[in-house]
């Protein structure tokens, strides 16, 4: 089990930047759970190529007929999300919760659709990024040097919300973007709101932050990472987000955020990013705090 002295510590001891693209030939049969994901990515800040087909379960080629515009990027595509899957590495994410909490539109919390020609940037920092291509190809660009993305094989990437440099950029067809929040970085995430309330987060179309932040503090909000999230369809992931609420008891396999653990000493790379006020550095859980308990 993960416990919140984890998450703590991710907090506490974050990677430097130019950290090297990890590459699975199929992440699902080395990650198997999401405690694996946590360890090895999100609370290290590490991005990865996951491998894995892409995403959808239905007639894509149908869907991309009804939504896709060359060049462009669409935050809602209802064709398109009604075959996409919510990739098991998202399916925890607390911005899609805090929308269900607050009765927000789909639109909140909807992943954004990019087609052939479109450059994207990632999600507002420090949200995480996690990108899957649809149909046809795409590369990137970051800090972790260059990734090329397909629909065969090679569809995933993940990206921490550290990497300032990064260029997604779909060369044709279609992909989708992720944005996650979670245990390792809600507490970056209340820093920003606190600084700009008024910025929509993680996306041009979502929460604006201090929206986001007063669900956080709800107390019916879940923080609850469970290790046995999969893949489902998004009708089912909006339907789980708009029922979330916060549970004191869960069994030993569940985990949250919010934690104190035993503190590490502070990286180079870690101070570097302090030092130049990135919304991504390092905070303290016991002055960001999450509500859990």
């Amino acid at each position: 089990m993960v416990r919140a002295a984890r998450a703590a510590l991710a907090l506490l001891t974050l990677p430097c930047v130019d950290a090297a693209l990890k590459t699975y030939a199929n992440a699902s049969t080395e990650l198997t759970n999401l405690e694996h994901f946590f360890d090895a990515h999100l609370s290290t800040g590490l991005p990865a190529l996951l491998g894995a087909r892409p995403p959808v379960d239905g007639d894509v080629d149908k869907a991309l007929k009804g939504c896709a515009k060359t060049g462009l990027a669409l935050d809602a595509c209802p064709a398109l999300l009604e075959v996409l899957s919510v990739p098991r590495y998202a399916a925890h994410d607390y911005v899609a919760r805090a929308a269900g909490l607050r009765n927000a539109s789909q639109e909140s919390a909807s992943p954004l659709f990019l087609y052939g020609g479109a450059k994207d940037d990632g999600c507002t920092k420090p949200a995480h990024s996690l990108y899957a291509v649809l149909k046809g190809t795409a590369s990137a660009t970051g800090a972790f040097g260059t990734a090329k993305l397909d629909d065969d094989a090679k569809a995933m990437l993940f990206v921490p919300g550290n990497d300032d440099k990064l260029t997604f950029t779909v060369s044709k067809g279609a992909a989708v973007r992720f944005c996650i929040v979670d245990a390792s970085n809600v507490h970056s995430v209340r820093r920003l709101a606190k600084e700009s309330p008024d910025v929509p987060f993680p996306h041009a179309k979502s929460l604006v932050i201090s929206e986001l932040l007063t669900a956080l503090d709800d107390p019916e909000f879940d923080f609850v990472m469970a290790r046995s999230y999969s893949e489902m369809p998004w009708s089912e992931f909006a339907t789980r987000a708009a029922r979330v609420r916060r549970s004191r008891r869960r069994r030993d396999h569940d985990y949250r955020a919010g934690g104190r653990g035993p503190r590490r000493k502070r990286s180079p790379c870690t101070s570097r990013r302090s030092a130049s006020g990135r919304t991504s550095a390092a905070g303290s859980p016991s002055s960001a705090g999450t509500g859990a308990s």
